[in-house]
């Protein structure tokens, strides 16, 4: 099927999600249905979308982040909420959970932000060194953490370099694992 430019793909059943980045000033959540080759604008106006528990759920950038729920057929849409953080980045990456959204930036260290879907807090966590990865599922997120040399751009090697585990649902961390590198990757096989 031709598509527009697309960035974030998903599938929810014959369901292609994707963002896209035609117009970077614009981008648009866009549901392609693979028994139809219908491809219809479900959203514009998005910053990035993520499947959770078989939902669609856009992050809206203006004053603040707006949360919204989009049903992918008819395109009908919930606020879930919004949040604001006291930081100003120069690219934002995020990462969904069940009920919280996550977001750190580039230029943010060791911190990320999650809000919580539940009760509406923002909460700040911080790890021992940079974060270059970010994946959450159900009620944790991991995270790629080490600093950098800027001259060659590779890992300075340090105890703390590691892949941590964050708890969502208590705020404590754990280093599940140490022995990384620049090369290291965070992949999702399972939501546990």
């Amino acid at each position: 099927y031709p598509i527009a430019k697309p960035a974030y793909m998903g599938l929810l059943g014959e369901l292609v999600v994707y963002q896209d980045r035609s117009d970077m000033k614009n981008q648009k959540l866009r549901v392609l249905d693979l028994r139809t080759g219908e491809d219809r604008i479900a959203l514009e106006g998005i910053e990035v979308f993520g499947l959770v528990d078989g939902e669609v759920r856009c992050v809206v950038r203006k004053e603040d982040y707006e949360i919204y729920r989009v049903e992918p057929v008819t395109g009908a849409r919930e606020l879930l909420g919004t949040f604001s953080v006291d930081h100003e980045g120069d690219y934002a990456h995020y990462s969904f959970a069940s009920d919280q959204i996550l977001l750190r930036f580039t230029n943010s260290g060791g911190t990320f932000w999650s809000f919580s879907l539940t009760d509406g807090t923002v909460t700040a966590h911080t790890v021992p060194k940079n974060i270059r990865e970010m994946v959450a599922g159900d009620d944790a997120v991991f995270l790629l953490a080490y600093d950098e040399d800027r001259q060659f751009s590779t890992a300075i090697p340090s105890q703390e370099n590691g892949v941590y585990r964050v708890d969502l649902t208590d705020g404590s961390c754990e280093q599940v694992y140490a022995g990384i590198d620049d090369q290291t990757k965070i992949y999702v096989e399972s939501d546990d």
